[in-house]
């Protein structure tokens, strides 16, 4: 698995936030994207997240929707290079992405206890393998901090 799969809000009831953007590049859906100069492209690892865009867009210049919801929550794989994934990394770890579009993961090697470290903590990781997903599968959500708006 590659990208990530929105979940929904992490409060019930909260409305979903969808916008579109033009694209400049050729992206897959579950990518996650920032904005830049109205915009969409792939999110590099410690770059400000925007969302997760809803489908694949070929077509530079066609506005495709991204899910922009606040504390939305989404399955990610994790790369398991330097670390493995395991169930304490759940409940308030936090790891940036690594990949590029259709091969975005989570990156395990930079795993924080704290988002204190400027350059880290894109994802705040919520739950370990949730409905048995898979060992390296984990339930997250961008850091508030990390949001691009």
């Amino acid at each position: 698995m590659t990208g990530a799969i929105a979940k929904g809000p992490l409060f019930n009831g909260h409305p979903q936030t969808m916008r579109a953007f033009a694209s400049n590049a050729t992206l897959t859906r579950g990518d996650l994207v920032n904005i830049t100069a109205n915009q969409l492209e792939i999110a590099a690892t410690g770059e400000r997240i925007a969302g997760i865009l809803k489908r694949n867009t070929t077509n530079a210049g066609v506005n495709d929707q991204v899910n922009m919801t606040p504390y939305l929550t989404f399955l990610m794989d994790n790369d398991n290079i330097g670390t493995t994934f395991i169930a304490n990394h759940a409940n308030s770890m936090f790891f940036d992405i690594t990949g590029v579009t259709n091969a975005q993961v989570v990156d395990t090697s930079t795993l924080l206890a704290s988002d204190l470290v400027a350059s880290s903590g894109q994802l705040v990781c919520l739950a370990y393998n949730p409905g048995s997903a898979g060992t390296t599968i984990g339930l997250y959500i961008i850091n508030p901090t990390e949001r691009q708006f």
